[in-house]
């Protein structure tokens, strides 16, 4: 049973890569122990792979790095002092696109995931670019919205489908989840409009 809204908001979440409220959720063993989140996450929950937040499973990162890291390395830890160059933390989340996708990022050597955590995720989703449907998924305990645009863009110029696209890719930065969007028609598959990933296609819907 997920905590209530008003005992979630008394957990204070130290830092962007620990969100408490989610890891006890995740682990109902530790909520009832009554044993505070991060620190049972710093001695027992990191070596045993326990998720610290949404966006970061653990098997797909030591996947993911070119040198695994070292046994009994704590994870989470390896990631933040990666930095900019760090491996990626979700099948969701790829770093070296995010970076691409904004410079700024890079400039600074910030973790790319910290970076989202703290800039565009925070931002207010404000209205769709177009008129669509939208629908909430999950995906290994990330919510991902699919967003169905109403019409055909049959009808649009490469330059007019690039600029929903992106109009679109905006949007799912500042709503806080990655979204998938495509459309009916006869046109090729759609673009991948939320967090960057290596793969940009989505399949549409003949």
């Amino acid at each position: 049973m997920p905590l209530p809204e008003a005992r979630r908001s008394e957990l204070r979440q130290p830092h962007p890569l620990f969100d408490p409220a989610f890891y006890l959720d995740r682990n109902p063993d530790i909520r009832s122990a009554g044993v505070n989140p991060l620190v049972h996450y710093v001695r027992h929950g990191a070596a045993e792979d326990r998720k610290p937040l949404p966006l970061f499973e653990p098997s797909h990162y030591r996947n993911s790095c070119a040198e695994p890291p070292g046994p009994g390395q704590n994870l989470l830890v390896h990631f933040l002092e990666s930095g900019a160059g760090a491996a990626n933390p979700h099948p969701l989340f790829d770093c070296e696109a995010y970076l691409n996708a904004g410079p700024g990022a890079t400039a600074q050597g910030t973790n790319p995931l910290v970076h989202y955590l703290l800039s565009d995720a925070g931002r207010p989703a404000g209205p769709t670019p177009e008129s669509a449907a939208l629908a909430q998924i999950e995906i290994q305990d990330v919510q991902v919205t699919v967003v169905s645009l109403a019409g055909s863009l049959d009808s649009k110029t490469p330059e007019e489908r690039r600029a929903i696209h992106d109009a679109w890719k905006s949007w799912a930065a500042r709503q806080g989840s990655p979204a998938a969007w495509h459309w009916f028609g006869r046109t090729p598959p759609a673009w991948r409009a939320g967090w960057p990933t290596r793969s940009n296609n989505l399949s549409s819907t003949p």
